[in-house]
């Protein structure tokens, strides 16, 4: 039986968000799982990617900064 989707989430993790009422679905008649997908508020996967890396990059940047302000001490 397959546990996860392409996106990482297990079926009983998802049972829960709807359970929560984090996602919105519901289920058919046959026992499938409908989930809503709400378009309009998703990034795709390499736009998170990229976004990820840049935020990485600037906090160790900052943190490089830091550690040089902290030893030039005025």
């Amino acid at each position: 039986m397959l546990t996860q989707n392409k996106h990482g989430l297990g079926v009983e993790k998802v049972k829960q968000f709807i359970r929560d009422g984090k996602i919105e679905g519901e289920q058919t008649e046959e026992g499938y799982w409908k989930v809503k997908v709400y378009n309009d508020e998703c990034v795709s996967r390499e736009v998170f990617d990229e976004e990820h890396k840049k935020r990485v990059e600037a906090e160790t940047t900052l943190k490089n900064l830091i550690n040089i302000l902290k030893g030039v001490r005025l």
